[in-house]
């Protein structure tokens, strides 16, 4: 059976789609559940060491924070730009010998070009792994590179939190339409049961909701 990594597969799309790869992957979740930091260069490494070939990674963590321009911190940009853009080179450059002729899914965001108050970090460092994923088709060979731009999801904890601190900060509603994490899980699955369904997708991003 192909081998397909997913990073956060413990929680919200991860595992959503980490279920939706089962039938057809041997499935190994990268994150700080299972113990390994995907920020964390030496622990990639190590994590990476004696695997055999890798059909599939997904780079599916990801954090967010909710702040007004004038509460952002130094401390606060970094730790996003490394969970949501620096893991994605972390992960691949650790993954890549394993990864010749396989494919590797970015998942991003609407926020990655779509404006948002009180969220800033978030949608800069979205918009960093948009185009990380352009430069990574064009400069990774024999691999197939594409992303995943979902809108709001329904039913994380990320979800949570960030409607909580909405609140909060503007006593605003969350949106009611959302989209089920497991739509885009059972969507990604489909499309990495055939290299025929995924490889002209190299170097694109599917924009999933709003």
């Amino acid at each position: 059976m192909p081998t397909a990594i997913i990073t956060g597969a413990s929680s919200g799309l991860g595992k959503a789609i980490a279920h939706s790869l089962r039938n057809d992957f041997t499935v190994i979740d990268w994150s700080l559940e299972t113990g390994v930091d995907v920020t964390d260069g030496a622990r990639v490494m190590e994590a990476a060491a004696g695997l055999p070939a890798v059909d599939v990674l997904v780079n599916c963590a990801g954090v967010n924070y909710i702040a007004p321009f004038d509460q952002l911190t130094k401390q606060s940009w970094d730790h996003l730009m490394d969970v949501n853009a620096w893991a994605i080179v972390n992960c691949t450059q650790a993954l890549l010998p394993q990864l010749a002729g396989g494919t590797i899914v970015n998942i991003i965001s609407r926020a990655a070009i779509q404006p948002m108050t009180y969220s800033l970090l978030y949608n800069a460092s979205k918009a960093a792994a948009a185009m990380m994923t352009r430069q990574m088709a064009h400069e990774l060979h024999n691999i197939i590179v594409f992303g995943i731009s979902p809108g709001w999801l329904a039913g994380t904890g990320m979800t949570n939190k960030v409607d909580a601190r909405l609140r909060v900060l503007r006593n605003l509603a969350p949106p009611p339409a959302r989209i089920d994490p497991a739509a885009i899980a059972d969507l990604l699955a489909w499309l990495l049961q055939s290299k025929q369904r995924h490889r002209h997708l190299h170097g694109s991003i599917i924009e999933y909701g709003q």
